[in-house]
């Protein structure tokens, strides 16, 4: 789903996965039974290389989602960052 308009000014960048630095792939889960109730989003990185890894979230809008991934990131960007 791509917004347009003034809805997709509020939206704000999504970081880099902080494993490979590549985009997280953000969509909405499809609920069982279909109509359980509102859709939820969802932001992950699952790649095998440089080394394998899986980071997600979840959340109940596209600007929740985006917004959740990015804190993540700047958590394991941190502790990545933090000596031995």
């Amino acid at each position: 789903m791509k917004l347009t308009g003034p809805q997709e000014a509020i939206i704000p960048l999504i970081q880099p996965c902080p494993v490979c630095g590549r985009q997280p792939d953000v969509d909405e889960c499809c609920g069982f039974p279909k109509d359980a109730g509102p859709r939820a989003w969802y932001a992950n990185c699952y790649r095998t290389t440089p080394r394998e890894h899986c980071v997600g979230v979840t959340g109940d809008s596209r600007l929740d989602v985006v917004r959740r991934w990015n804190v993540e990131v700047a958590k394991i960007e941190s502790l990545q960052s933090e000596p031995q």
